[in-house]
């Protein structure tokens, strides 16, 4: 299976994962397997944004919520993140299971939004 391709760039005080490809679980935990070494690799960052607006397919709810249980397992809680999906393709799922298990996780189809979002000095969410 082909993974999917992912341009990592700092942007401001925001590490932008932009990805294109298909979305599979493998996929999912690929990417943030990644996000993950690229924070450990910039101590200094501690906001993240996830573009998967070029990605096609889906995951099933379950494969959504492992997803999510994956994610809490392996991002430092100091981290937030932000994700940008089409709105047929939301990660409610993902989001709620990592934000049950402390991550600081925000979904939305509008990037400006996102951005918005990391940029809040508070982490509240």
């Amino acid at each position: 299976m082909k993974a999917i391709e992912v341009q990592v760039e700092k942007i401001s005080s925001i590490l932008q994962f932009t990805c294109v490809g298909k979305r599979s679980y493998d996929s999912y935990v690929q990417l943030i397997d990644l996000v993950v070494s690229e924070l450990d690799k910039d101590k200094e960052t501690k906001k993240v944004l996830i573009d998967l607006t070029k990605l096609t397919d889906d995951l099933s709810i379950l494969e959504r919520h492992t997803v999510g249980k994956y994610l809490a397992e392996k991002l430092p809680r100091e981290i937030r993140i932000a994700v940008v999906s089409p709105r047929n393709y939301l990660v409610k799922m993902v989001e709620n299971t990592a934000v049950n298990r402390g991550v600081k996780m925000f979904t939305t189809s509008d990037k400006e939004e996102a951005a918005n979002w990391l940029e809040k000095s508070s982490d509240k969410y």
